[in-house]
């Protein structure tokens, strides 16, 4: 009996997290500054761009004590193309945005940045062009990083 339940509960558990939508998806998280979601290194997930003015901003704070390098990267769903843009803000006062190199429909865009102690970036994920976006196609995010 105890397993049954366990299998039950089990069960349950898997069929809401396989049907949850991503937080990153939601109107009013991360679609500005402000409310950019919090992200750790090594950390990934996939969202859907959902119209042309859908922001997906995430941002990570370097407070390992050291100097790292990130990779995030973003895959496209296969008929679709988005990209990546970054803003980083550096301890020297720098802001540069700057944005992947643009890999094409269903490709992967990747950029390596040097964060310095204490150094903030924020992504964002939006369509190449203004048609390019998706209710339903999701798109996949990492934060890869070394020392």
């Amino acid at each position: 009996m105890k397993i049954k339940k366990f299998a039950i509960v089990l069960f349950s558990s898997v069929l809401m997290l396989a049907i949850a939508p991503s937080a990153f998806a939601k109107s009013g998280f991360g679609d500005d500054l402000s409310t950019a979601q919090p992200i750790e290194l090594g950390y990934s997930y996939q969202s859907t761009v959902d119209s042309s003015t859908d922001p997906e901003l995430t941002t990570y704070k370097n407070l390992t004590g050291k100097t790292i390098v990130v990779r995030p990267t973003v895959t496209s769903p296969a008929s679709l193309n988005y990209d990546l843009f970054y803003i980083h803000y550096r301890n020297n006062g720098e802001i540069p945005l700057l944005s992947a190199k643009d890999n094409g429909v269903g490709g992967t865009d990747f950029i390596e940045v040097t964060l310095l102690p204490g150094e903030t970036i924020y992504f964002n994920v939006y369509g190449h062009k203004a048609n390019q976006y998706s209710t339903t196609e999701e798109y996949l995010f990492k934060l890869n990083y070394s020392e």
